[in-house]
């Protein structure tokens, strides 16, 4: 090459790459398997399991899975009413209980203090009329307990031949009916029977009713009159519980007769013309460790008067399981005998030492 023919140009191919942004995928649908859907190959591998799973069983014992346990069904929750009428718990007496050792006891206690209530406005209020309300299926009916067991309504009887009111009872003339011909057909025909009235109905032996307001417990037992002519000694209530600082501990109460003459049959109501005493007896064993202590009054009447009532009473069960109350307390029963029913009724009123 001659150094006269000037600079040699030696041109190269350059190649510049450019990064592309990535593009943008294929859409491709969504396909789901239905719900009930298992395919040849599912079945076969579950088969193939319940074999396996079936060997081990066979050595290691009953080892199934364990169901899930069912859901619970639904209740219902009723809100408790708890108002109470003051003229439900207050005695008809109008002097105040005072608060007495029992026999066999020392100390006192003080009389229970009652929860102040709202003096009634002088307002007439209109109240609505009365209309059936439907009870729920298991939901029991709500029960007003009354300070005495109201006596029920007598039943009517032979209801169906009492002519309807407002209409007059006409007697409406027999038409003869052909009859059989012959000496029978002249003889007297019978009567029917006459169904005797029925007597009133008598209340529940034994009712219990519980003050959620004051905390007083009472127990309403109902006494059969005929009794009180009886060569009986005394006259027991069907046994009861009360709470004691959460145990359930037994009673009962017992009549007994005042006592006319040593000799045989002087103690009894018929001798004692209905006059007696009430006892109050601890069926369960109390070891004297623990205190059963029980602050009580008892009274008797009929329908809903009360006529009357004991001073309040503080026993200890533990240490004797029988509370006599004695002195004063002697009543003449014959006086509160209802003459519909021929029973009266003796409460005892819980008025302290019950478990909360």
């Amino acid at each position: 090459m001659d150094k006269d023919e000037g600079h040699v140009v030696v041109v190269k191919n350059t190649f510049i790459d450019l990064d592309d942004a990535p593009r943008m995928p294929t859409l491709a649908r969504a396909s789901t398997t239905p719900g009930g859907y298992v395919g040849k190959e599912v079945e076969e591998e579950e088969a193939d399991q319940n074999e396996d799973e079936g060997e081990g069983e066979e050595g290691d014992g009953d080892m199934g899975e364990v169901a899930a346990p069912p859901m619970p069904e639904l209740y219902r929750v009723v809100t408790l009413d708890g108002y109470e009428p003051e003229s439900d718990w207050a005695w008809t007496v109008s002097s105040s209980p005072v608060a007495t050792p029992a026999a066999g006891c020392g100390g006192s206690v003080p009389a229970q203090p009652f929860p102040a209530q709202p003096v009634p406005a002088g307002t007439v209020v209109m109240m609505p009329a009365a209309m059936p309300m439907p009870i729920p299926v298991g939901m029991p009916p709500s029960q007003r307990f009354d300070r005495w067991p109201h006596a029920m309504p007598p039943t009517q009887a032979g209801a169906s031949e009492v002519p309807a009111p407002g209409m007059p009872g006409v007697q409406l003339p027999i038409s003869p009916s052909p009859g059989p011909t012959g000496p029978s057909a002249d003889a007297p025909r019978a009567d029917p029977p006459v169904v005797p009235a029925a007597a009133a109905p008598r209340a529940p032996v034994l009712q219990r009713a519980f003050s959620v307001n004051s905390r007083i417990f009472r127990i309403h037992w109902t006494v059969d009159a005929r009794v009180l002519k009886t060569s009986d000694r005394e006259k027991v209530s069907p046994p009861f519980e009360v709470s004691m600082d959460g145990i359930e501990i037994q009673f009962k109460l017992c009549l007994r007769p005042l006592l006319t003459s040593e000799s045989r049959g002087g103690a009894s109501f018929r001798k004692a013309k209905g006059k007696g005493t009430v006892d109050l007896r601890c069926l369960n064993e109390i070891e004297k460790k623990n205190s059963c202590a029980m602050t009580f009054r008892v009274a008797i009447g009929k329908g809903s008067e009360s006529h009357k009532v004991s001073r309040t009473m503080k026993h200890d069960f533990s240490e004797k399981p029988i509370c006599q109350l004695e002195g004063e307390e002697e009543w003449d029963f014959k006086t509160v005998v209802d003459e519909d029913t021929q029973t009266f009724v003796v409460v005892l009123e819980v008025v302290g030492g019950m478990g909360s």
